[in-house]
């Protein structure tokens, strides 16, 4: 029990941070920028009816949900601009005084959601969405990234599924995107992709 005068503890709103790779973000004349990029998530488990879910389960069960953004680690500067009275001939309307480094601020890249179900053993991969920030090729970087993490943290998985949504905007280009992966439409089903991760 605690004691009233003692303060209460609150719970991150994160239950995990962890690295999940580094992906070229940045194009330079000397070449690309390598950045370390980080999933910051919540987890919670619940009880799963396999009839319920979109993906062609066996049993019911428990599943585990892991729901988060990716980011990277950019510095935080701030500034203190002195104004000119008024606007000069160079377009300049005032000029930095001070500047200020804060450390390191997270900028989101993407949001990604997958679930384990225990009792199938199976991943689902439901989203990696990057809200436009990135390119075809880096966001099916990340994609991979986060699906690689999901089979290093569900280690008893046998397969994975995810759906053609995944992880562009065209539904064609997603499908070959899939089965360049190796990915199958999943017996019985319409837009469900799935393979075995021993295959990986």
């Amino acid at each position: 029990m605690r004691h009233e005068d003692e303060p209460a503890v609150e719970k991150p709103f994160w239950d995990l941070d962890e690295e999940l790779g580094e992906l070229e973000l940045q194009e330079r004349p000397g070449g690309p920028d390598l950045y370390t990029v980080r999933l910051k998530a919540q987890t919670a488990t619940a009880p799963y009816s396999a009839r319920r879910e979109l993906y062609p389960l066996e049993q019911d069960g428990i599943e585990h949900e892991v729901s988060g953004k990716a980011y990277i680690l950019v510095p935080d500067f701030s500034l203190t601009v002195d104004l000119y009275p008024e606007v000069q001939h160079s377009g300049a309307i005032g000029e930095i005084t001070e500047s200020l480094w804060n450390g390191m601020r997270h900028h989101d890249i993407g949001k990604a959601r997958g679930l384990y179900f225990v009792e199938d053993r199976s991943i689902a991969l439901w989203e990696v969405d990057s809200f436009g920030r990135l390119n075809e090729f880096t966001h099916g970087q990340l994609w991979q990234a986060f699906e690689r993490w999901l089979i290093a943290h569900f280690a008893q998985a046998e397969r994975i599924f995810t759906d053609d949504d995944e992880p562009g905007d065209s539904r064609t280009e997603n499908q070959e995107f899939l089965r360049s992966l190796g990915y199958e439409p999943a017996a019985g089903t319409q837009r469900i992709f799935a393979r075995e991760v021993r295959d990986l």
